[in-house]
């Protein structure tokens, strides 16, 4: 703080000039000596220097919202504006108490009320007034950020809380039996959803040529292969048994078959046989740059600064791991896009190629999106919603801190303590969750790993991934509701501050479950076949039809007949009944 608020408390502090009269002073009352001397150790000890204090503070996730709420608060107690409020505020707090000390007329009560505002000048000039540095570090996606100009006050108790955090997280995550079951790696599902970005292209996941010169590939040389015993591939094997799919394509290639290479330099392509086809493919997949850009894209949709070297190494090496955590399968990161690209290549070119199994597919994937993945965003964003809720309560200190110097400021201590400890046993109940429940997370697996590294596998990767995460999220909206509950029982909070808190994270599971119910009975998975076979029958009319208003009368003769206008076109065409004409 600025030197200027000890100089007026110092002025303050400073008796008038005696008046030139031969006049005895009279002598002065308890309650003017007890200000007067509560201003005076206020100014010894502003002019007092103290030592800046460094703290570590770590967040599982929520990275840029606490480095937020550290910055802005810090910025609020550096403001001369604020100093003056603390001043106003500490002289009307203590005359009022001196006030109410003197009217009940207890001399004890008087000096206590003394020694409650020498702990609160301590408190203000040791650890308001002088500020430290808070170092946030981001466990998961590692990244980095000192903040400074933090309250000491604020800077000890965040720090003092998080360490317990931390203490106990760590203890818990030493002692669970799975070895990939790593809070810095997985923390709330955030290795699934990673790997739910990585295996849902939403596009052409390298560029457009390579991705049409696989797609017939496929179209192409894939249906001969899966019939001729010649070849080393079929149906069984590239669906469900292969532990190499880029060797279950490599087996589809032939001589006497043919597809179409396209590139940015032969844009309308140039037929070539399968075994040419294959190996441009195959050189294509081996540069090591090839998924630079979708790796960006994959990282940049599970939250990490791509800008950030550090942040992006550890999304790289993340999804280096999903092999081996998610497949039972070890597989480096090009191994692992690769396996993506040929498995979501074939499930694309399967729903080109058969209505009904893409309207099977796109049923159950309704199933799924409808309601588990509105179910996991409790999940995906309950890192956002803590930080937030942090700093919410971070910025309640500028607040409470106005009242140090006042006969409350125990309280105000009390309510300072308690909004830490309830964040700080919120990530500590998070952790445990996190290890109870990714046991069930895990099991939903089973169906994607049974089909080992296949295309059904990767077919399968969205849903899996999913169903694990909408488990984390239907278990981790408890965690704060245990938190706030023994916060309430220690602190004496109202329950209601804590359930405003998580009532909106626990209204989305509401409305997952509530999606999800419909569909998941047999009349409701046969009501999305049904909506999904009439919107293929409409996309492939509305491919067919040679304008818009040809589609909508293709679209509208069925019911347009059965009121008589149908017969009157057809009149008007020559093809109706004798008379009908106009």
């Amino acid at each position: 703080m600025p030197g200027s608020f000890a100089s007026v408390t110092a002025m303050l502090a400073m008796p008038p000039a005696r008046p030139p009269t031969a006049t005895a002073d009279p002598e002065p009352s308890i309650m003017t000596r007890l200000v007067r001397s509560l201003l005076a150790m206020f100014a010894v000890f502003a002019a007092t220097p103290a030592m800046a204090i460094d703290t570590s503070f770590h967040t599982y996730d929520g990275f840029a919202e606490t480095v937020d709420a550290f910055r802005l608060v810090a910025m609020i107690f550096g403001d001369p504006r604020y100093e003056t409020l603390v001043l106003i505020v500490a002289v009307v707090g203590i005359a009022l108490g001196v006030l109410l000390a003197s009217v009940r007329g207890q001399g004890m009560g008087l000096v206590a009320f003394g020694f409650q505002m020498l702990i609160g000048v301590g408190l203000f000039v040791g650890l308001v007034a002088t500020t430290g540095t808070v170092h946030v570090y981001d466990r998961v996606r590692n990244a980095y950020q000192p903040v400074g100009d933090v309250p000491n006050l604020i800077v000890l108790v965040a720090g003092m809380t998080n360490m317990m955090e931390r203490a106990l997280a760590e203890v818990i995550d030493d002692n669970t039996t799975d070895p990939n079951a790593k809070l810095e790696f997985g923390a709330g599902g955030h290795s699934f959803d990673l790997f739910l970005n990585a295996a849902s292209p939403r596009g052409p996941m390298t560029d457009t040529f390579l991705d049409a010169t696989i797609k017939d590939y496929v179209r192409q040389c894939y249906p001969v292969a899966r019939v001729s015993p010649a070849y080393g591939v079929d149906d069984d094997q590239l669906f469900r048994t292969t532990t190499d799919l880029p060797a279950a394509f490599a087996a589809m290639a032939g001589p006497a078959t043919f597809s179409t290479v396209y590139s940015s330099t032969d844009k309308a392509g140039t037929t070539v046989s399968c075994n040419e086809a294959w190996e441009h493919i195959a050189t294509r997949l081996s540069e090591p740059a090839l998924f630079d850009s979708y790796v960006a894209q994959v990282c940049t949709r599970t939250g990490y600064d791509i800008a950030n070297a550090a942040q992006l190494q550890r999304c790289r090496a993340n999804l280096g791991e999903m092999g081996q955590i998610m497949m039972d399968a070890p597989q480096s990161l090009q191994q692992f896009l690769t396996n993506v690209l040929l498995g979501n290549t074939v499930g694309d070119v399967l729903f080109e190629d058969s209505p009904a199994t893409a309207a099977r597919v796109m049923a159950n994937r309704a199933v799924v999106s409808g309601g588990l993945a509105t179910m996991s965003t409790a999940n995906e964003w309950m890192p956002t919603i803590r930080a937030t809720v942090f700093g919410i309560m971070l910025f309640m200190m500028p607040v409470a801190l106005l009242f140090i110097l006042t006969p409350i400021n125990l309280r105000v201590a009390s309510f300072a303590l308690g909004l830490f400890v309830f964040v700080a046993l919120w990530g500590v109940i998070d952790a445990g969750i996190y290890q109870l429940t990714l046991g069930r997370a895990t099991d939903v697996l089973a169906e994607m790993r049974s089909n080992n590294v296949a295309a059904n596998a990767w077919m399968l990767a969205p849903s899996a991934a999913m169903k694990a995460l909408a488990i984390f999220g239907s278990f981790r909206t408890a965690a704060a509701g245990l938190a706030g509950a023994f916060v309430f029982t220690v602190f004496r909070f109202s329950g209601n501050v804590f359930t405003a808190f998580t009532s909106g994270a626990l209204g989305v599971q509401g409305q997952g479950t509530a999606a999800a119910a419909p569909l998941g009975t047999r009349e409701g998975y046969a009501g999305a076949l049904e909506a999904q076979a009439g919107a293929s029958g409409t996309m492939a009319r509305a491919t067919s039809s040679s304008s818009f208003g040809d589609f909508g009368e293709r679209s509208t003769f069925g019911a347009n007949r059965s009121f008589g206008a149908a017969s009157r076109y057809l009149g008007e065409q020559g093809g109706g009944a004798a008379g009908s004409g106009g």
